[in-house]
């Protein structure tokens, strides 16, 4: 995969242009090379009654950074795509606290089966994890896995309900 942080960049302007939450959370690129994409967020914006992180925008910055990597990884293959999450969990092991959140997801395990059956027109399904934390290799407050269900644009329709 040829990293272009450029394109990564272009990724963060169409979460924002196209989910006003992006915005809100003022979710930015924290950086993406081999091992993965990274997404920020300050806390200031995204804190609880209690100071900390809150869960949902934990849950919300590690969904992005899964479907930024999925997307991102697709967009390197040259497929135009769009895909849904159809299944995610979390596991919260500590309060964050630190000014920046950020949530890392690893490329797909699976990147070439899922992007061969894309290639052959058919929808795909990849299983992403990510981690959120304090920037700079910080403690792990959240395991994320999530499942994305896409298809290309030109070849396929939105999935019905049931169908993910």
């Amino acid at each position: 995969m040829q990293i272009d942080p450029s394109r990564a960049e272009a990724l963060i302007v169409y979460l924002h242009q196209h989910i006003p939450l992006c915005r809100a959370m003022q979710i930015g690129l924290g950086g993406v090379d081999e091992a993965g994409l990274t997404l920020t967020a300050p806390l200031s914006l995204n804190h609880n009654d209690k100071g900390g992180a809150f869960g949902g925008s934990l849950a919300t910055l590690c969904t992005l950074s899964g479907w930024a990597a999925v997307s991102f990884l697709c967009r390197d293959a040259g497929l135009e795509v769009d895909m849904l999450i159809s299944e995610s969990h979390l596991n919260y092991r500590r309060q964050l606290t630190d000014p920046t959140l950020c949530a890392t997801a690893k490329w797909p395990e699976d990147a070439q089966t899922f992007l061969a059956a894309l290639k052959a027109g058919d929808p795909a399904r990849t299983t992403v994890k990510a981690t959120a934390g304090a920037p700079a290799g910080g403690e792990i407050a959240v395991e994320f896995s999530g499942r994305f269900y896409v298809w290309r644009r030109a070849a396929a329709e939105p999935p019905l309900n049931g169908e993910l």
